[in-house]
């Protein structure tokens, strides 16, 4: 579980496996064992990329490994 990232909104979940690169989708309203991923679903389209979109920003504000956030000494 520490290789993947979710975000949600109460009542759709999207899932980001960082170790098999792919999503997953559940709509937790009529699926809240998670166990019918519906990514591929057209029905489904328009929650993905919201979720997608949410996903992104969180990711873009995280740090990534090895950044300090400090510009390093030339010497």
């Amino acid at each position: 579980l520490e290789h993947r990232v979710a975000v949600s909104d109460g009542r759709h979940k999207l899932i980001h496996d960082l170790e098999l690169e792919r999503f997953a989708y559940f709509d937790l309203a009529s699926d809240p064992g998670e166990l019918h991923d519906r990514i591929d679903d057209p029905t489904c389209a328009d929650d993905v990329e919201r979720l997608r979109a949410a996903y992104r920003a969180l990711d873009a504000g995280l740090p990534r490994a090895g950044d300090t956030g400090r510009a390093l000494d030339p010497e």
